[in-house]
């Protein structure tokens, strides 16, 4: 618009004369009309200056700087004291993702208004620490270049560190490797960019953990399947356990007549003869061994019952280094337990035992079995660690762990 029809244009003049009365809001709508881009941009900019809020004075800034981007050498002040109004509200806040680029924003108006140093402080604040060491550069802050770089090449190698732990924890997860997984999750979790997510893994990997010395296994995998109690530890506590569940160790049985910690079978290793123990521990309402009430710890041998109270009765077969349990009559009826300090054998050259230090459950393969071997549809070919909610396959057998 030429200066005779802007003079004459009832849009600039009321576009002038809100400007001077302070209505930058009003007077930039009516130099929108006569195209006049500057000035709309430096009404935002006189009312972004006058504004508190933070949140407010960057939004009318961003529009400004939306006027300004022919970038001509004309609009160069401009665009400086909008790219410095920014750079001062930015650094008074704790940061958006949203607020970083306009920190990027702030920058760009900065280097074009001839300002590398601003330009830099508004990278570096924003979090492109390259660009910020370009940037600085050009201003001929050597030393901060340096240091800078240093920086970007520490968060490098951080970024890259995170990327293998993470990946590391996933390959040794669907391998069967739990203990090197949950080593690299917590390496993982020192670095992530997102620690919160980090943690729900971690979280998510030590609920799958099985109790020490024991692990339930489900035949076939189906929920009709029949299910068997592994244990490898001793002494094999028989008992109601804590509120709401047994305790660490135990055989559950939620029978209220039971004592928490009703009885116990011990495995003596360095008798005469290798046998297993059944020792009632003080509880309420006795325990018997074939009908009779025991007061002292006595052996099993062959088979026989093993009473708990009135109500819980388990029928024992005692085999040299294997014990097996099954629940005849109580609230934990069918149950089917397995003890024994040594190995089980699940299928055709596949072996459970539990670790002797983390008492955590592993499967071993046999060469023979190596290649039949599946952990939750994928071959694992050597020790695997168990958890909760895998599922095993072997020489034509699954089992689901619960």
């Amino acid at each position: 618009m030429s200066t005779l029809l802007r003079w004459f244009s009832p849009a600039y003049r009321h576009a002038l004369q809100a400007e001077a009365e302070g209505r930058y809001i009003d007077a930039a709508r009516a130099y929108a009309l006569c195209g006049q881009r500057l000035k709309v941009a430096e009404m935002h900019l006189l009312e972004a200056e006058r504004r508190g809020a933070p949140a407010s004075v960057l939004r009318e800034l961003h529009v400004a700087a939306h006027f300004l981007a022919d970038r001509s050498p004309a609009s160069q002040a401009l665009r400086l004291r909008i790219g410095q109004l920014y750079l001062r509200v930015l650094k008074k806040s704790v940061l958006t993702p949203a607020e970083r680029e306009l920190c990027t924003e702030a920058a760009e108006l900065l280097l074009s208004a001839d300002d590398p140093a601003g330009a830099a402080a508004a990278y570096e604040l924003g979090g492109d620490l390259e660009r910020a060491a370009a940037a600085y550069e050009q201003a001929g802050e050597i030393e901060r270049v340096e240091l800078l770089l240093s920086v970007t090449e520490a968060k490098r190698r951080t970024v890259d560190a995170e990327r293998h732990d993470f990946a590391t924890y996933r390959t040794q997860l669907e391998l069967g490797q739990r203990a090197e997984a949950l080593a690299a999750l917590r390496r993982y979790a020192a670095v992530a960019a997102d620690p919160a997510e980090a943690q729900r893994l971690l979280t998510e990997l030590r609920q799958r953990l099985l109790p020490p010395g024991q692990v339930r296994l489900r035949l076939g995998g189906d929920v009709g399947g029949s299910e068997t109690l592994y244990v490898g530890r001793f002494p094999l506590l028989l008992g109601r356990g804590g509120p709401g569940q047994p305790q660490a160790g135990g055989l559950p049985l939620p029978d209220l007549g039971l004592s928490r910690e009703h009885a116990q079978i011990e495995y003596q290793a360095d008798a005469a003869v290798p046998s297993f123990v059944l020792r009632d521990l003080g509880s309420k309402n006795g325990t018997s061994l074939g009908g009779l009430p025991i007061a002292a710890a006595l052996p099993l041998r062959g088979e026989g019952e093993i009473g708990l109270g009135q109500q819980v009765q388990l029928r024992f077969v005692a085999a040299p280094g294997l014990l097996t349990l099954t629940v005849e009559r109580g609230g934990a009826r069918g149950m089917r337990t397995l003890a024994s300090p040594l190995p089980f054998a699940l299928a055709d050259g596949v072996a459970l035992h539990f670790d002797p230090e983390d008492g955590q459950p592993r499967v071993t393969p046999t060469a023979a079995a190596t290649d039949d071997l599946l952990l939750n549809g994928k071959r694992a070919p050597r020790q695997i660690q168990l958890l909760r909610g895998d599922v095993l396959a072997a020489a034509g057998h699954r089992y689901e762990v619960l």
